[in-house]
């Protein structure tokens, strides 16, 4: 997809609140990324906010641009 297309999004979240959410899955060895373009938290009740940071990124980036 190119660099240009590409961006990497850090959802931050709480081990304990993804095991409360995904109690069946495994997180160990787990490693957040080093350099994320953006990094949001779905454990914040206004989860709006993150949403707005994705669709202002993908924006500036011209995703939404028409071709």
């Amino acid at each position: 997809i190119g660099a240009e297309r590409f961006f990497e999004i850090f959802v931050d979240t709480p081990v304990n609140v993804c095991r409360e959410r995904r109690p069946d899955a495994s997180f160990d060895g787990f490693e957040p990324p080093t350099a994320p373009d953006l990094s949001v938290s779905l454990d914040d009740p206004r989860m709006h906010h993150s949403i707005e940071a994705i669709i202002e990124v993908l924006a500036k980036r011209g995703q939404f641009d028409q071709r």
